[in-house]
């Protein structure tokens, strides 16, 4: 009973996975009247099974990395917007959006690359040509309502990316912390906290 205990208290808090990293392949509509000719947004969308990704009640951060082919044309692009929606099947549970725009390095930066570019070569300084999208900080599901479906959308046509990578991360409390962290430790704490319950059962006069 207790090991029952134990491992039904781990399976209830802890979420599936802490951090989920999904590879987006952004697609996009060529035009009829154009063979070269780009007539929609980039767009990827993944299907998954649910409960897969995203455990219920647990809050999750939402986040796309974008890495851009070349970083004087993502410079060009200006503002432009990233959409996430997540589906329980076809009903749409969320939409995400968010402006952004990818940073021009300074002047002082390009010069510590020349001054260290070995060291730039090796991958110690800040890639510019990867953007970091916040999407959302705190998204929950429940278990009538969980999602089977995501489509994510960079509104910009011209937008040169060579991967986009969806990051889902779990937030978790002080509990799930240490059983995620240390699960040995609190395993045992738990273990030996039922078997005390069992030989020492509350009386009731």
């Amino acid at each position: 009973l207790a090991r029952e205990n134990l491992l039904l208290s781990r399976r209830i808090v802890l979420p599936s996975s802490i951090r989920n990293e999904i590879e987006l392949n952004l697609s996009f509509n060529t035009c009829f009247s154009e063979l070269h000719g780009i007539c929609s947004f980039p767009t990827a969308t993944v299907e998954f099974e649910k409960g897969e990704l995203f455990s219920p009640s647990v809050y999750y951060t939402l986040m796309v990395r974008l890495h851009f082919a070349d970083m004087q044309q993502g410079q060009k692009l200006g503002i432009f917007q990233n959409v996430l929606s997540l589906y329980d099947g076809e009903d749409l549970i969320k939409t995400y959006t968010k402006s952004t725009y990818l940073k021009e390095p300074s002047s002082l930066t390009k010069m510590t690359w020349f001054l260290f570019f070995p060291l730039y070569l090796a991958g110690f300084f800040h890639n510019y040509n990867i953007l970091e999208v916040p999407l959302a900080a705190e998204y929950i599901e429940t278990c009538d309502r969980s999602s089977s479906k995501l489509v994510f959308q960079l509104q910009n046509r011209f937008a040169q990316i060579d991967s986009a990578v969806l990051v889902i991360d779990a937030r978790f409390g002080i509990i799930r912390h240490l059983l995620y962290n240390w699960p040995l430790t609190t395993s045992f704490i738990i273990f030996v906290s039922s078997l005390l319950e069992l030989n020492h059962p509350s009386r009731v006069y």
